[in-house]
Protein backbone atom coordinates (compact mmCIF):
# COMPACT_ATOMS: atom_id res chain seq x y z
CA UNK A 1 0.00 0.00 0.00
CA UNK A 2 1.50 3.33 -1.05
CA UNK A 3 0.55 6.87 -0.18
CA UNK A 4 1.46 9.97 -2.18
CA UNK A 5 2.35 13.02 -0.12
CA UNK A 6 3.27 16.56 -1.09
CA UNK A 7 6.22 18.27 0.56
CA UNK A 8 8.11 21.50 0.01
CA UNK A 9 11.83 22.02 -0.56
CA UNK A 10 13.17 24.23 2.25
CA UNK A 11 16.93 23.79 1.83
CA UNK A 12 19.55 22.12 -0.31
CA UNK A 13 23.29 21.79 -0.88
CA UNK A 14 24.91 21.80 -4.31
CA UNK A 15 28.41 20.35 -4.25
CA UNK A 16 30.88 19.57 -6.99
CA UNK A 17 34.55 18.86 -7.49
CA UNK A 18 36.83 20.33 -10.10
CA UNK A 19 40.36 19.65 -11.24
CA UNK A 20 41.61 22.57 -9.15
CA UNK A 21 39.23 22.05 -6.21
CA UNK A 22 39.34 18.33 -5.29
CA UNK A 23 38.02 18.98 -1.75
CA UNK A 24 34.60 20.04 -3.16
CA UNK A 25 32.97 23.40 -3.69
CA UNK A 26 29.81 23.64 -1.62
CA UNK A 27 26.95 26.07 -2.18
CA UNK A 28 23.98 25.95 0.18
CA UNK A 29 20.52 27.42 -0.44
CA UNK A 30 17.37 27.99 1.61
CA UNK A 31 13.77 28.90 0.97
CA UNK A 32 13.32 32.59 1.77
CA UNK A 33 10.44 32.05 4.24
CA UNK A 34 12.40 29.77 6.55
CA UNK A 35 13.10 32.37 9.24
CA UNK A 36 11.46 35.63 8.23
CA UNK A 37 8.49 36.87 6.22
CA UNK A 38 7.45 40.37 5.16
CA UNK A 39 4.08 40.43 6.96
CA UNK A 40 3.03 43.65 5.21
CA UNK A 41 3.54 42.27 1.71
CA UNK A 42 2.44 38.74 2.64
CA UNK A 43 0.07 38.90 5.65
CA UNK A 44 -0.97 35.25 5.30
CA UNK A 45 2.53 33.81 5.40
CA UNK A 46 4.40 32.61 8.47
CA UNK A 47 8.07 31.61 8.79
CA UNK A 48 8.55 27.86 8.54
CA UNK A 49 11.14 27.41 11.30
CA UNK A 50 10.80 30.47 13.53
CA UNK A 51 7.80 31.64 15.54
CA UNK A 52 7.91 35.46 15.78
CA UNK A 53 5.24 35.32 18.50
CA UNK A 54 7.63 33.51 20.82
CA UNK A 55 10.61 35.89 21.22
CA UNK A 56 11.70 34.20 24.46
CA UNK A 57 11.78 30.68 23.03
CA UNK A 58 15.24 29.13 23.11
CA UNK A 59 16.72 28.57 19.66
CA UNK A 60 18.63 25.73 18.00
CA UNK A 61 18.03 23.31 20.89
CA UNK A 62 18.17 19.68 19.82
CA UNK A 63 15.28 17.48 21.07
CA UNK A 64 16.41 14.80 23.49
CA UNK A 65 16.16 11.13 22.61
CA UNK A 66 13.71 9.12 24.71
CA UNK A 67 15.88 6.27 26.01
CA UNK A 68 12.93 3.92 26.40
CA UNK A 69 11.17 4.40 23.07
CA UNK A 70 14.33 5.34 21.13
CA UNK A 71 12.27 8.10 19.53
CA UNK A 72 12.51 11.87 19.43
CA UNK A 73 9.55 14.01 20.57
CA UNK A 74 7.53 15.43 17.69
CA UNK A 75 7.86 19.03 18.79
CA UNK A 76 8.88 22.04 16.68
CA UNK A 77 12.34 23.56 17.03
CA UNK A 78 12.76 27.33 17.12
CA UNK A 79 15.58 27.83 14.61
CA UNK A 80 17.85 30.83 14.21
CA UNK A 81 20.81 31.69 11.99
CA UNK A 82 23.98 32.30 14.02
CA UNK A 83 26.10 33.56 11.11
CA UNK A 84 24.37 36.10 8.88
CA UNK A 85 24.29 35.72 5.11
CA UNK A 86 27.21 37.88 3.84
CA UNK A 87 26.25 41.25 2.36
CA UNK A 88 27.68 40.41 -1.06
CA UNK A 89 25.51 37.27 -1.18
CA UNK A 90 22.46 39.31 -0.15
CA UNK A 91 23.08 41.63 -3.11
CA UNK A 92 23.66 38.67 -5.43
CA UNK A 93 20.41 37.06 -4.26
CA UNK A 94 18.43 40.22 -5.03
CA UNK A 95 19.87 40.35 -8.53
CA UNK A 96 19.22 36.66 -9.23
CA UNK A 97 15.73 36.72 -7.70
CA UNK A 98 14.75 39.69 -9.89
CA UNK A 99 15.75 37.79 -13.03
CA UNK A 100 13.97 34.62 -11.88
CA UNK A 101 10.83 36.61 -11.01
CA UNK A 102 10.63 37.92 -14.57
CA UNK A 103 10.78 34.33 -15.76
CA UNK A 104 8.04 33.30 -13.35
CA UNK A 105 10.34 30.72 -11.80
CA UNK A 106 9.69 29.29 -8.35
CA UNK A 107 13.44 29.59 -7.71
CA UNK A 108 12.91 33.31 -7.08
CA UNK A 109 11.84 32.21 -3.59
CA UNK A 110 15.24 30.74 -2.73
CA UNK A 111 18.46 32.36 -1.60
CA UNK A 112 22.14 31.48 -1.56
CA UNK A 113 23.47 31.34 2.00
CA UNK A 114 27.12 31.14 0.94
CA UNK A 115 29.67 29.06 -0.97
CA UNK A 116 32.63 27.23 0.57
CA UNK A 117 35.70 26.55 -1.56
CA UNK A 118 39.35 25.52 -1.02
CA UNK A 119 41.88 28.36 -1.03
CA UNK A 120 44.89 26.02 -1.00
CA UNK A 121 43.82 22.76 -2.70
CA UNK A 122 47.12 20.96 -2.13
CA UNK A 123 46.81 21.30 1.66
CA UNK A 124 46.11 17.91 3.26
CA UNK A 125 43.35 17.52 5.88
CA UNK A 126 44.54 18.34 9.38
CA UNK A 127 44.40 15.51 11.91
CA UNK A 128 41.77 15.58 14.65
CA UNK A 129 44.55 16.01 17.24
CA UNK A 130 46.64 18.54 15.31
CA UNK A 131 45.58 21.31 17.67
CA UNK A 132 43.68 24.53 17.20
CA UNK A 133 43.11 26.17 14.91
CA UNK A 134 44.11 23.80 12.09
CA UNK A 135 42.11 20.84 13.44
CA UNK A 136 39.01 22.98 12.91
CA UNK A 137 39.81 25.36 10.06
CA UNK A 138 41.44 22.75 7.83
CA UNK A 139 39.41 19.70 8.82
CA UNK A 140 38.57 18.69 5.20
CA UNK A 141 41.86 19.89 3.70
CA UNK A 142 42.33 22.64 1.14
CA UNK A 143 42.13 25.47 3.71
CA UNK A 144 38.44 26.18 2.94
CA UNK A 145 36.74 29.54 3.19
CA UNK A 146 34.48 30.29 4.91
CA UNK A 147 35.46 27.82 7.64
CA UNK A 148 31.90 27.48 8.94
CA UNK A 149 29.04 27.17 6.46
CA UNK A 150 25.73 25.76 7.60
CA UNK A 151 22.15 25.49 6.42
CA UNK A 152 19.62 26.06 9.20
CA UNK A 153 17.29 23.34 7.89
CA UNK A 154 19.90 20.57 7.83
CA UNK A 155 22.64 21.68 10.24
CA UNK A 156 20.63 23.54 12.85
CA UNK A 157 22.68 22.25 15.78
CA UNK A 158 26.11 22.53 14.13
CA UNK A 159 26.05 26.31 13.70
CA UNK A 160 28.42 26.94 16.60
CA UNK A 161 31.08 24.69 15.13
CA UNK A 162 30.54 22.07 17.83
CA UNK A 163 29.82 18.98 15.74
CA UNK A 164 31.23 16.07 17.78
CA UNK A 165 33.73 13.62 16.35
CA UNK A 166 34.14 10.09 17.59
CA UNK A 167 35.70 6.73 16.81
CA UNK A 168 33.67 6.18 13.65
CA UNK A 169 34.63 9.60 12.30
CA UNK A 170 37.90 11.17 11.20
CA UNK A 171 40.06 8.20 12.29
CA UNK A 172 39.80 9.02 15.99
CA UNK A 173 41.52 6.13 17.86
CA UNK A 174 39.31 3.71 19.79
CA UNK A 175 41.15 4.50 23.02
CA UNK A 176 39.97 8.12 22.88
CA UNK A 177 36.82 8.67 24.92
CA UNK A 178 33.69 9.75 23.07
CA UNK A 179 31.14 12.22 24.44
CA UNK A 180 29.26 10.52 27.29
CA UNK A 181 26.06 9.85 25.34
CA UNK A 182 27.54 9.42 21.86
CA UNK A 183 27.74 5.62 21.78
CA UNK A 184 24.12 5.16 22.89
CA UNK A 185 22.67 7.28 20.10
CA UNK A 186 21.38 5.66 16.91
CA UNK A 187 23.18 6.36 13.60
CA UNK A 188 22.51 9.88 12.41
CA UNK A 189 21.04 10.99 15.73
CA UNK A 190 23.33 13.99 15.90
CA UNK A 191 21.91 15.41 12.70
CA UNK A 192 18.16 14.99 13.19
CA UNK A 193 16.11 17.26 10.91
CA UNK A 194 14.05 19.97 12.51
CA UNK A 195 10.27 20.16 12.32
CA UNK A 196 8.51 23.24 10.95
CA UNK A 197 7.09 25.63 13.54
CA UNK A 198 3.87 26.10 11.61
CA UNK A 199 2.17 24.80 8.51
CA UNK A 200 -0.33 27.63 8.02
CA UNK A 201 -0.10 29.99 5.07
CA UNK A 202 0.77 29.25 1.48
CA UNK A 203 4.39 28.20 1.07
CA UNK A 204 6.32 29.63 -1.84
CA UNK A 205 8.48 26.63 -2.61
CA UNK A 206 9.03 23.89 -5.10
CA UNK A 207 6.77 20.88 -4.71
CA UNK A 208 8.01 17.32 -4.44
CA UNK A 209 5.74 14.28 -4.63
CA UNK A 210 6.88 11.25 -2.66
CA UNK A 211 5.48 7.76 -2.48
CA UNK A 212 6.06 5.73 0.64
CA UNK A 213 4.54 2.68 2.34
CA UNK A 214 1.49 3.60 4.38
Amino acid sequence: MKKTVQVGLVGMHIGHKSETSPQWIWATFEQIDNLDVDRVAHPNLRPSFFDPDCPLCTVNVQPQLDRKTRLYPRIPVQASRTISIPSDKVALNREAQAVLAKLGSVWQYYELVDTQWPTYPSSKPSAWNSGLSQAVSNKPGGQPTPVFLTNITMETYFQSGNQPACNQEENVPNNVNCPSDYASLPPGALSRPILPIRRSGQRRSTTVHLQSPE
